[in-house]
């Protein structure tokens, strides 16, 4: 497991989630990996193009960033999904908690310029 960080602009960072699983395996590594970012940043954009396989695992994670973005008032994107993946966000309504869009340039549209400091 491996993130791949590009910062956009000030605050706005996009991160590669560079495996085909966030699962139980992995998922203690990603956190130590994003949890540094999550304070670092107002705005990130999540690409989880390589991504082939979630568990409830990787799902909680996901769910820690968001709640930890929220609480500061940032915004965390998820962008790029695979057809499996945004599959099963659809069967446990995860695609109705995350702001989830097709591609980056999409993810980027409409960014709340405002809150990046």
């Amino acid at each position: 497991m491996k993130l791949d960080i590009s910062t956009l602009q000030p605050g706005v960072t996009r991160v590669l989630i560079d495996s085909d699983a966030l699962d139980a395996d992995n998922n203690k590594i990603f956190r130590a990996q994003i949890i540094p970012l999550l304070d670092q940043y107002q705005i990130i954009l999540l690409d989880m193009h390589r991504l082939r396989y979630i568990d409830s695992a990787g799902l909680a994670s996901l769910l820690f960033c968001l709640r930890a973005m929220t609480k500061r008032h940032a915004t965390l994107r998820l962008f790029g999904m695979s057809q499996t993946v945004q599959a099963l966000f659809e069967l446990v309504r995860m695609n109705r908690v995350f702001e989830a869009y097709p591609t980056e340039l999409a993810a980027l549209e409409n960014i709340p310029i405002h809150n990046v400091e």
